[in-house]
């Protein structure tokens, strides 16, 4: 697995182990982008700025745990 900075990882023991190494903190983000309103809303206001991407590339491991409603068949 490789990891690229400011990109979204989601095995939290590999986000663990890279932020170990880089002796940056992790950024967790639970969300429930299919169906939760406000995290919608905090992606669009937040997450999608290029101050936030600018800033989470050089400082932060991030890793995303996404709970979905629905699931394809």
């Amino acid at each position: 697995l490789v990891h690229r900075p400011g990109q979204w990882m989601t095995d939290y023991n590999k986000a663990l182990e890279i932020a170990s190494q880089q002796k940056k903190p992790l950024y967790l983000l639970f969300t429930g982008s299919d169906w939760c309103p406000a995290c919608k809303s905090y992606e669009a206001q937040v997450l999608s700025t290029k101050e936030f991407q600018d800033y989470a590339a050089q400082n932060l491991i991030l890793v995303k745990f996404d709970y979905i409603r629905t699931r394809a068949v």
